[in-house]
């Protein structure tokens, strides 16, 4: 697929098959959040056996899938860094995560786009994030607020962190990288 613009969009992703966020970046600037919740009336804390687990992943792969895909056909990335999944869940799981992943490097390899994975603990190092998991998820959401001056979830906060990372990389600081142009740091950013 021939590009048509000359601006670099980068997708920095934080997935699941339940709740994946995405960041927009536009030429290393800070665009927008896109937050795909397949599951809204889901409790965090509920438990389920490995069939329902199973099956409820089964319903919602393909939907994630899908809904990943058309935002890629949309927005058509030169470069995607994807969080890495990391194998110290269940494994039925994390073999949803995996294919996920799949998916979208599958995506990435047929557009002539760039793909990457990290794992948390590189990304979060980079916007001074320490402790465990679930610390780690509240810490983020704060960096972001801070950043932007936004309240966003724990996925969209976590793929806002990987972009700053690979900002990071190339000496491109996240501070004048946040704001679009013509905007405060005050300003609502929306969501898709």
């Amino acid at each position: 697929m021939a590009r048509k613009s000359k601006d670099i969009i980068m997708f920095t992703i934080d997935s699941s098959t339940k709740r994946t966020g995405i960041t927009v970046w536009k030429n290393a600037v800070f665009q927008e959040f896109i937050y795909i919740n397949l599951d809204p009336d889901d409790k965090v804390n509920k438990k389920r056996d490995d069939y329902d687990l199973l099956r409820v992943c089964e319903t919602r792969y393909p939907l994630m899938c899908d809904q990943i895909i058309n935002l890629l056909q949309k927005y058509n990335p030169q470069i995607i860094w994807i969080e890495d999944e990391v194998v110290d869940r269940n494994m039925k799981t994390s073999r949803y995560l995996f294919r996920l992943q799949g998916v979208i490097e599958g995506w990435a390899l047929s557009h002539d786009c760039e793909f990457n994975t990290i794992r948390p603990p590189e990304y979060r190092a980079a916007c001074d994030i320490k402790g465990k998991r679930k610390e780690c998820k509240a810490q983020a959401v704060e960096y972001v607020k801070k950043k932007l001056g936004i309240e966003v979830t724990d996925d969209e906060a976590e793929s806002y962190c990987i972009g700053v990372y690979v900002l990071s990389l190339f000496n491109i600081s996240s501070e004048t990288s946040c704001i679009r142009k013509g905007k405060t740091k005050n300003d609502k950013h929306t969501r898709k």
